[in-house]
């Protein structure tokens, strides 16, 4: 199968970009030159940039289409762009509802059509973020749509710039993002259960290591030190791991307060406390292959000649202190299991 021409792709593209979209009577519109002359300079998502032609300069863009074989970093900063003043000047427009103007639906149309098929074949897809007007590009990714729901903004917001396009490779910009998650998650009152505790310890060393936090975690200035000695590659790689923690945490914390919300609606019903005894639990670890439990059924069988003599009696720990062991040992298990699977879960 021959490999897919990126160049002629983003060729096409840029010439339904530049055609006439707009028009008010016999002057003609290109998407950039429209958004110059009514938007660009109120847009939160300008960086600084005076006009669209400062933009595109500041994100060689030119250079990109000029390109015979584009990286895959390049074809995504120009659909970045593209989708972006795109996007400004179809929301501003019906917004405003400018009279005397028509919009060309057809040619906007196969324009995101193309940017969306693009991004489709390089697994990746559009998240907008209002707050800041900008259309970020982020990988295709499950466990990052599972994470949305359970965020509010400004959340959502941290979340999707963080697994964005424009995040990667800026140190700086991830440590902002990192702060902002950081803050949300320390305010969660749940921190200070058990589960919880251990992971915020770990988010907690690992954001004042390297830098991103002044906690008080008592991480010694030898090893804040070599973190800081630590190449750019090394210091992202820490970084995404604190973000996959704090990921986990709000998940987690998402998690408890839907528990707690079950546990009111069930009170409101009249129902029992949900939560399951000790006694509860032996009694579904009691069975077949437990060890150190012994069916109801199996002791009526055993004979006086079946129990062990007196002496040996001592030796044995009884059914029930050994159900309540494995209780214990299997919640232990359980919540170091699913931590453990959300974890691989999230860093696949």
């Amino acid at each position: 199968m021959p490999e897919y021409d990126y160049h002629d792709a983003l060729l096409g593209i840029e010439m339904l970009f530049q055609s006439h979209i707009l028009s008010f009577g016999y002057k003609e519109y290109s998407l950039e030159t429209f958004a110059d002359k009514k938007y660009f300079s109120a847009w939160k998502g300008r960086e600084g940039a005076e006009d669209t032609d400062q933009m595109r300069q500041g994100l060689h863009i030119d250079g990109i289409l000029e390109a015979s074989d584009p990286s895959e970093n390049e074809v995504l900063t120009y659909l970045q762009y593209t989708f972006n003043i795109a996007e400004l000047v179809r929301r501003n427009f019906h917004a405003d509802n400018e009279p005397g103007y028509s919009f060309e639906v057809r040619n906007y149309t196969e324009l995101l059509a193309r940017i969306r098929e693009l991004l489709g074949m390089l697994s990746y897809e559009a998240k907008y973020v209002e707050d800041r007007e900008y259309i970020f590009l982020v990988p295709r990714d499950p466990a990052l749509d599972a994470m949305l729901p359970a965020s509010k903004d400004p959340v959502t917001d941290a979340i999707i710039e963080y697994s964005s396009l424009k995040a990667e490779d800026s140190l700086d910009r991830k440590k902002a993002i990192l702060q902002d998650l950081y803050g949300t998650v320390a305010g969660f009152e749940d921190n200070n259960k058990l589960g919880s505790l251990r992971l915020m310890h770990r988010i907690d060393f690992l954001l004042e290591t390297m830098g991103v936090t002044d906690g008080e975690d008592g991480t010694s200035e030898e090893a804040k030190n070599k973190a800081r000695a630590l190449a750019d590659s090394q210091k992202e790689d820490w970084y995404d791991e604190a973000y996959q923690l704090l990921l986990l945490r709000i998940l987690e914390h998402s998690s408890l307060a839907r528990m707690d919300k079950v546990d009111a609606w069930a009170e409101e019903l009249g129902l029992a406390n949900l939560e399951i005894t000790e006694e509860e639990m032996a009694a579904l670890l009691s069975g077949p292959g437990v060890p150190g439990t012994v069916p109801a059924d199996t002791e009526a069988l055993r004979t006086v000649e079946d129990l062990p003599a007196e002496e040996d009696r001592a030796e044995i720990v009884p059914a029930k202190n050994h159900a309540v062991r494995n209780v214990i040992i299997a919640v232990i298990l359980a919540d170091l299991l699913f931590i453990t699977f959300l974890l691989v879960y999230f860093m696949r």
